[in-house]
């Protein structure tokens, strides 16, 4: 064996880092853990000197439908499905309908996301896997496309789980969410959104 390739599976191994990320494997693991999880969400806004919090609760139905409740600092919440949006402001009242590009396609891309659905994912974005030992991220990019419009690039990063997700918009706006799996008392919670 020449000696670069025995340093080079020297460094892997000890490194940490896999040469290949199994993107079959970490599929399987978004799709079978469903999101059910407390979130904590950071968006940092060029023109204001501190970013903006909020936080809140995301859960992923058995039906695919994902709940996006935020708690504070106002409440509401997003209903997403492959029919599209539903809104409901603080006093869980339904908001009409409003098309807004923008919103509609980062809500399709989280729904994509909390199923597991790469495939999907793969048809609008390039991707870009990066893995050490148990940890990855992929970061997406829009192919030209109307996402391309408004959305830079949105990473993913997790272990067993998706734990984080970061995107930046075309404007130089960046939001940072931060997920921490629950128990399944937030079916209980938000299941009523789906009646």
């Amino acid at each position: 064996m020449p000696k670069a390739l025995i340093l080079l599976v020297f460094v892997c191994l000890f490194s940490g880092v896999s040469i290949a990320c199994d993107v079959e494997k970490i599929s399987s693991l978004i799709t079978n853990e469903r999101i059910n999880a407390k979130f904590e969400q950071i968006k940092e806004i060029e023109v204001l000197s501190k970013p903006l919090r909020s936080y809140g609760f995301m859960w992923m139905s058995e039906t695919n439908n994902l709940v996006w409740q935020v708690n504070k600092p106002i409440k509401s919440t997003m209903v997403i499905n492959a029919q599209g949006m539903s809104q409901y402001d603080r006093y869980d009242k339904k908001l009409a309908k409003q098309k807004m590009m923008s919103m509609e396609g980062v809500s399709s891309i989280f729904l994509n996301l909390a199923k597991g659905d790469l495939k999907e994912l793969e048809k609008e974005f390039d991707m870009n896997w990066d893995c050490q030992s148990e940890e990855w991220q992929v970061t997406l990019k829009p192919k030209e496309n109307k996402i391309a419009d408004f959305l830079s690039t949105l990473s993913i990063s997790g272990s067993n789980r998706i734990e984080k997700l970061s995107y930046t918009e075309v404007r130089g706006d960046i939001t940072h969410i931060t997920l921490t799996q629950q128990s399944d008392k937030l079916k209980a919670s938000l299941n009523h959104y789906l009646e």
